[in-house]
């Protein structure tokens, strides 16, 4: 999924561990905490308008941050990314990639250096698509067992 569906693909795989076999996210939310002080100012009054203060409403930040479930994410999760992105940093797939990986969980981030919250470059989106495919192919196709490392 992207943006909200990428935020959701983790929260999924985290929140539901054993129901799905592998995950793809584009430009997704991990942490809304670290989200905050990286975001956009209105993005981030944005988010506050829709989740509460971060103070008050703390424990609706964290059940909604897929980083509070990365122990119970075993499956691989591809990340794509854009370097250029004002919504949704970056950084987010790198908190879920060391934690994942932190555990030989399998992970992998792909940041497009040219690009932001949405990918316009022919090529990227061409590179987006085939890199979806690949890794569906290679943990759907060969069964429960292609989602082992």
């Amino acid at each position: 999924g992207g943006s909200g569906g990428g935020w959701l693909t983790m929260l999924a795989l985290g929140k539901h561990a054993g129901e799905f076999a592998t995950g793809v996210q584009v430009v997704g939310i991990a942490d809304w905490y670290t989200f905050l002080d990286r975001a956009d100012p209105f993005v981030g009054a944005y988010i506050k308008g829709l989740i509460g203060d971060p103070v008050k409403d703390r424990a609706a930040y964290i059940s909604a941050s897929p980083i509070t479930y990365i122990d119970k994410i075993n499956v691989p999760l591809l990340s794509i990314m854009g370097k250029r992105d004002i919504r949704v940093p970056w950084q987010q797939a790198e908190q879920i990639d060391k934690a994942l990986k932190a555990r030989s969980v399998t992970s992998q981030v792909v940041v497009y250096a040219d690009e932001g919250h949405g990918f316009v470059k022919h090529e990227n989106v061409l590179d987006e698509m085939q890199r979806t495919l690949g890794w569906f192919d290679r943990y759907l196709k060969r069964g429960p067992s292609a989602a082992r490392p």
